[in-house]
């Protein structure tokens, strides 16, 4: 029994189709590389974006606690050392812009104390106030 050897045209269909399959193949790696890397670097992008929130709210945190304990501290504190604390508090960069003490349950500082927030503002007696008519005057929070 003699063997016989494929033909040509066979041997060039076999080498094509590995040819493919391995070109397929290593395609196919490059691609999962660069998903990867990409996932990668969206990673490491969304870490620094967290670290960054993280320190923004631990300050304001710090800054919160710092004026509570200072607050309990000076009980006798008045609007304008109310102001003067929270002016050197919010120095540095932080998303506070307005800051309001209720000791006791009781609105009696904010800062910045502008004409909208002296509008609102509490009264600081003991005894309420006498109910007004409605008036046309805006109340807080609007225009």
């Amino acid at each position: 029994m003699r063997m016989r050897l494929p033909s040509s045209g066979l041997v060039i269909a076999l080498t094509l189709v590995v040819v493919a399959v391995v070109e397929f193949s290593v395609e196919e790696l490059i691609r999962q590389h660069e998903l990867r890397r990409e996932q990668e670097h969206t990673l490491s992008t969304l870490n620094g974006v967290r670290a960054r929130i993280e320190k923004l709210i631990y300050r304001d945190l710090y800054v919160v606690r710092a004026l509570a304990t200072h607050i309990a501290a000076s009980p006798d504190i008045d609007q304008a050392g109310f102001s003067s604390y929270v002016e050197q508090l919010l120095r540095k960069p932080t998303a506070l812009r307005h800051v309001t003490a209720a000791p006791n349950l009781t609105i009696r500082f904010m800062h910045p104390l502008g004409p909208a927030t002296r509008r609102c503002s509490a009264p600081t007696t003991s005894r309420s106030p006498p109910r007004a008519k409605p008036s046309t005057t805006p109340s807080c929070g609007e225009p």
